[in-house]
């Protein structure tokens, strides 16, 4: 399985950057993670809060990013980032909600290093992954929902050979590729304008906290535009 960035989106977003990490769960254990995710969520808030509490979301430099891209590629009015949503909640709750362990894990470090990430089940692919400009009116499924959506033209999404499973970059996912409980092959995507760094420390940090000794991970940009996953 492969990551590809196209070279329309490329061409759109110059230095659009994106990581993707894959790992075994059996690996880990999902007790361990459960043990430790509320340290690791916890301390992402107090870092964000330290760093930002005092300031007015317009002048979050992630916030802002995100903001303007979604307005670069006229996302439909009340749409908006998963980075900007994650930033504005922790800014008025003080904390991060609960969904399940590998969730509550790529939205913390997603907070932290400030860009947006998502999570999937590997086992739901078919084919290799792109991200791309969508078409106008491609079907898509929301989590949890029956009612199909169709997608805007020169909308930034994730797709495999089935169709699009993540909607304006890692921000609406599908219930296609939904992590559950009984996920056994996960994959993490991270999308970053220009934030190479950042990604490669996110990627080290997670594979540090969960022991991680096989994992397959990349980052692809303009000048390596594919991440083979294995």
């Amino acid at each position: 399985m492969k990551l590809l960035i196209n070279e329309a989106v490329l061409n759109k977003f110059e230095t659009a950057t994106i990581g993707a990490i894959r790992f075994k769960i059996s690996s880990i254990g999902v007790t361990k993670l459960s043990e430790l995710i509320a340290d690791i969520k916890n301390n992402a808030v107090i870092s964000f809060l330290k760093q930002y509490g005092n300031c007015d979301a317009n002048q979050i430099p992630q916030i802002k990013k995100w903001t303007d891209i979604f307005q670069t590629m006229n996302a439909k009015k009340g749409r908006e980032s998963s980075i900007v949503f994650l930033s504005n909640y922790a800014l008025e709750k003080k904390t991060l909600f609960n969904i399940s362990p590998f969730v509550d894990l790529y939205n913390s470090i997603s907070l932290k290093y400030g860009m947006p990430m998502g999570g999937y089940n590997v086992d739901k692919f078919t084919g290799n992954i792109q991200l791309r400009l969508a078409s106008k009116g491609e079907e898509f499924y929301g989590i949890g929902s029956k009612q199909v959506e169709k997608t805007s033209a020169n909308e930034v999404v994730y797709s495999d050979e089935q169709g699009v499973f993540c909607r304006c970059w890692n921000d609406k996912d599908s219930d296609r590729t939904k992590i559950t409980s009984d996920i056994a092959d996960i994959l993490f995507i991270f999308d970053g304008i220009d934030q190479k760094d950042e990604i490669e420390n996110a990627i080290s940090e997670i594979r540090e906290m969960l022991s991680l000794s096989e994992s397959v991970y990349g980052i692809a940009d303009k000048s390596n535009p594919l991440i083979d996953l294995g």
